[in-house]
């Protein structure tokens, strides 16, 4: 019998910060000093949907064929990805 195409989804929030730093940085030999590191406050979100559809499986062979869709979005970026793949097990 055949399968049911499988739905995937995800959505994640990210919120990462830091402050201010001096970083010591040296050249072997050399003496070292102190270099500043600006803070930072990031959040961004992260969607993700994918489809998984079974294409074949005979005996000890099945594959399936992968689609899929990502992306992130923050108040100052923004990326967009798609995916498409032919997974075969054997």
């Amino acid at each position: 019998s055949a399968q049911a195409p499988t739905l995937s989804g995800a959505i994640k929030y990210n919120k990462v910060s830091g402050d201010d730093q001096l970083v010591q940085t040296a050249f072997v030999g050399l003496p070292s000093s102190a270099t500043p590191v600006d803070g930072f406050d990031m959040n961004w979100v992260t969607a993700d949907v994918g489809i998984d559809v079974p294409l074949s499986r005979t005996g000890t062979f099945s594959s399936s064929l992968h689609a899929g869709i990502s992306g992130t979005f923050s108040s100052d970026y923004e990326s967009h990805a798609l995916q498409l793949s032919f997974n075969a097990k054997f």
